[in-house]
């Protein structure tokens, strides 16, 4: 597994970032994630998660444009989420 120096930065500028769907499994590691803008219905702005989410060592910023009470990430019914490492999550 590779380090990446400095780290990657991946932004959304619209509603949403990721869609997790049931029955997957996906993992990020080591990456700085800036979430999407406004979600109609509080739906996560960063991680809409249906499946099995796994994060290690990752830094979730709200995007400035993200109104204040909107979830970073949103856990449906038998999803899964993992955390380990460092993570950090700003909140409102």
């Amino acid at each position: 597994m590779c380090t990446l120096s400095p780290r990657v930065t991946i932004a959304s500028q619209i509603s949403g970032l990721f869609l997790i769907p049931a029955s997957r499994d996906v993992e990020f590691r080591q990456l700085d994630i800036i979430s999407g803008t406004t979600i109609s219905g509080n739906m996560g702005a960063s991680f809409e998660n249906f499946g099995n989410l796994k994060l290690h060592n990752i830094n979730v910023y709200r995007n400035p444009s993200l109104p204040p009470g909107q979830y970073l990430i949103r856990n449906t019914p038998n999803s899964n989420l993992t955390l380990s490492g460092n993570c950090y999550f700003e909140m409102d």
